[in-house]
């Protein structure tokens, strides 16, 4: 990896651990890390990784009732705003029997 106008310190201390907060769903990111002393940075550490982060899609948007009759239901919806940065693989229509579902008093 080669140092670049993109590079952001995101972490400067003295501990040995770090938390990286505030990325963005579908972002690649690299990492590496230099240790530092009043003289100077040292090298690169030797092992770097590349990530992309993801994130659940947000829910699908304007869901209509197309068509029913006593024997089906028709449903039509939009594409959520967000796919989490990953390529939606499809979509899951879930029913629940409401006559199966008990009442407390």
């Amino acid at each position: 990896m080669r140092e670049n106008e993109q590079d952001e310190v995101v972490y400067h201390g003295s501990v040995t651990n770090a938390i990286v907060e505030g990325l963005t769903a579908g972002q690649e990111y690299q990492f590496r890390v230099k240790a530092t002393t009043m003289v100077g940075e040292s090298a690169w550490s030797a092992e770097n990784y590349k990530f992309l982060i993801v994130d659940v899609p947000t829910p699908p948007l304007n869901l209509e009732l197309i068509a029913f009759d006593d024997t089906f239901v028709s449903w039509k919806w939009q594409s959520p705003i967000s796919s989490g940065g990953q390529p939606l693989s499809g979509f899951k229509v879930y029913r629940e029997d409401c006559s199966l579902a008990t009442t407390s008093l």
